[in-house]
């Protein structure tokens, strides 16, 4: 983040790291997974909300809070005027459906578009029955030990398939802490709900869709936040794209303002030079599996 200019105060919990950032220990979860072991995805949600209510100094309310994943490498700062400009962002498709707020307000989020889709508001069966649970988002915020039968979550206009029009989101989110400590405290008392209907890491990005459907906050989208399966859509690799050749891996772009680039390299991916991949198969040093984020020398 120094090579780029993020010059904001960074915390995560680890050490040797510059003055101007701030390390803050939370505790562990105490979420399970269906086989008993820690799902440590949950210590996201649970570190934010520790963080929130115990920071030293205090966070204010009307402070813009950024989450990023640990995976996550800056290409271009993130600042408050970031988005100030349709030039300064991609967005495409259903994503227009929500306008981008000229600033982060309270009851607004900006996040990056993902593919997950809108799983919690599938109303029906379980496709793994006896191993999860249905999701039936309806019944489970309107039963008696969650009473919220009028959850904004539940808006007649929320469909699997709209849902994921709105939601279908995940790393970087970016919100006033205003809203982030009751999306936190939410988002970390879903967990065991969620873990409980989706058996893989997606069990904490859709607890985060539904605490923030439950706040009434339908996210902007965006594209460009960061670059990650050359494969998907709705990430910002047409600014990647457009780079000359000769300058893709030239580090200098990284400060140079002439270049758009995605705010994040999300490295969540494997890649592959298939010249040099077929080199280390046939000396016995990789094995032969084939991968989509593969490509020619």
């Amino acid at each position: 983040f120094s090579l780029v200019g993020q010059e904001a105060a960074i915390r995560h919990s680890v050490s040797h790291l510059p003055a101007r950032c701030r390390v803050h220990f939370a505790p562990n979860t105490e979420v399970r997974d269906m086989a008993g072991k820690v799902y440590k995805y949950a210590n996201k949600p649970l570190g934010m909300m520790h963080w929130l209510l115990h920071a030293d100094p205090p966070v204010p309310p009307q402070t813009t809070v950024a989450l990023i994943d640990p995976d996550m490498f800056f290409l271009r700062p993130l600042w408050h005027d970031s988005f100030d400009a349709p030039e300064k962002y991609i967005v495409t498709d259903g994503a227009k459906r929500t306008p981008m707020p000229p600033r982060i307000a309270k009851g607004t989020m900006v996040a990056q578009r993902y593919g997950i889709g809108g799983a919690p508001w599938d109303r029906g069966p379980s496709n793994k029955p006896g191993k999860k649970k249905a999701w039936d988002l309806r019944g489970y915020l309107s039963s008696p030990e969650v009473a919220r039968p009028h959850s904004p979550a539940l808006a007649q206009d929320l469909t699997l398939a709209s849902a994921g029009t709105w939601f279908s989101i995940g790393a970087p989110y970016i919100a006033l802490a205003a809203d982030w400590l009751p999306l936190a405290t939410n988002w970390t008392g879903l967990m065991p709900m969620a873990v409980e209907r989706n058996l893989g890491n997606l069990a904490e990005m859709y607890a985060m869709v539904i605490a923030t459907a439950d706040l009434g906050i339908r996210p902007v989208r965006v594209d460009s936040l960061m670059v990650s399966d050359v494969g998907a859509g709705g990430e910002g690799w047409p600014w990647v794209d457009a780079l000359p050749e000769n300058r893709a891996c030239d580090p200098k772009i990284l400060d140079d303002p002439s270049f758009r680039l995605p705010t994040f390299v999300h490295y969540c991916q494997r890649y592959e030079i298939g010249e040099l991949k077929a080199k280390a198969v046939e000396s016995g040093q990789a094995g032969g599996g084939s991968h989509r984020n593969a490509a020619a020398a």
